[in-house]
């Protein structure tokens, strides 16, 4: 009796392995069925250039696909290398329950493979859309199980990585549209690191001389040497956002409209306008209109309490204001290209000068004047007889 119940127990027990066995191996195909079909519903939407609607599928709507936002060339070269692009899953690794990898295999066309410097680049394009020589590259992605099979928002990164790296290195000499957009969007980005004398390089002001440009530049103290000046500039475009466009294209000129959504500053005025900043500023203009024992009046230190303000209270804008403008690319005789820059764009000296005009009354003026006087002088930067002789200037006007 004690054999025969040895056995039935071993029989029982064998049939519960079994049992499992064929559970788990049959959970293991259903997951395995529902991760290559969301695989292939989210390799779908990859290869038709819809980032976004991939957000539903991850752990986390913010990730590197789901946000990922091509500039206008990097786009295109996407969607002619994926024109006759196909993939196929090729693993599935579940580890236990909750975590599984999948391997995907895409065939695309390499555009490093297309590419000749001597291209122009929309033969570039329409061979890269025409190749039938196709690459392979493996993709594996992690996938979580929370009561759903979910892409990890952690494992974007390698595939926003490839996407936004098949423009590399592809560079098409002369005037065109993919060298317009990068011409602006250096300068913008130039002038957003306070870089603005570089950036300036890359302009031709139409009725300027480039050499009035620089002194006037230096006369306002916007140099890279001017720390506040960098800073306000750094702090500035970092809250600002940029959309650029080609919205004409001729032989000689390409056209590039910029949108720009930036803080709105005029929130600052009664911290500008307060007596503290103001006296401030009237002394260093003071100082450089008279005292300054140079021929060349320089209003930088006088810009600066203003700029130190922006910066010290930036975060606490709250509105924005929007700016659309116009730029013309063209090229010179040596092939180089530059911004065209004249009234209709923004004239650069009367956008600079702006930063020192105030609009204030004439009894504010002689206050804020005689204070500034006051703060020259407990600062030892002007004498007592200066000091007496410009407070009757400013009262008197004589």
């Amino acid at each position: 009796m004690k054999g025969l119940a040895k056995k039935t127990t071993a029989v029982t027990l064998s049939v519960a392995v079994i049992g499992t066995s064929f559970l788990t191996s049959g959970c293991n195909l259903k997951d395995k069925k529902e991760l290559k079909e969301l695989t292939g519903e989210y390799m779908d939407l990859i290869l038709k250039g819809k980032f976004d609607k991939t957000s539903d599928l991850y752990t986390d709507e913010d990730n590197d696909i789901s946000n990922l936002t091509l500039d206008p060339f990097n786009e295109q070269v996407f969607t002619a290398a994926m024109k006759n692009a196909s993939y196929e899953v090729k693993d599935v690794e579940i580890s236990g329950k909750d975590e599984a990898e999948v391997t995907v295999e895409l065939l695309y066309a390499d555009p490093q493979e297309v590419y000749d410097e001597d291209m122009e680049i929309d033969e570039f394009l329409e061979e890269l859309e025409d190749s039938e020589e196709l690459t392979d590259h493996e993709f594996t992605f992690t996938l979580v199980n929370d009561d759903e099979w979910l892409f990890d928002a952690e494992s974007a990164g390698d595939l926003a990585e490839f996407i936004t790296s098949l423009d590399d290195d592809l560079v098409f000499k002369g005037l065109n549209e993919v060298n317009a957009l990068a011409l602006v969007q250096n300068y913008y980005e130039l002038i957003g690191e306070g870089k603005v004398a570089e950036a300036f390089d890359l302009v031709v002001f139409e009725g300027y001389e480039q050499e009035d440009i620089s002194d006037t530049l230096t006369g306002l103290g916007i140099t890279e040497d001017n720390s506040t000046f960098t800073e306000f500039m750094t702090v500035y475009a970092e809250r600002t956002s940029n959309t650029f466009e080609v919205i004409d294209v001729d032989d000689d000129c390409i056209t590039v409209e910029v949108t720009s959504v930036s803080p709105d500053t005029e929130e600052l005025n009664d911290y500008i306008n307060s007596e503290d900043v103001m006296v401030r500023v009237y002394a260093e203009v003071l100082y450089a209109l008279f005292f300054s024992g140079s021929n060349e009046m320089t209003l930088g230190p006088a810009l600066e309490p203003i700029m130190q303000v922006m910066i010290d209270h930036i975060d606490e804008i709250e509105g924005t204001v929007e700016n659309t403008r116009t730029l013309e690319v063209m090229e010179d005789e040596d092939g180089e290209l530059y911004i065209l820059m004249d009234e209709d764009s923004g004239n650069p000296i009367e956008t600079v000068e702006g930063y020192s005009n105030f609009d204030v009354s004439d009894e504010d003026t002689v206050a804020y004047g005689s204070a500034a006087l006051e703060l020259l002088l407990e600062e030892g930067r002007i004498t007592r007889e200066d000091y007496d002789t410009y407070s009757t200037f400013l009262i008197y006007g004589n």
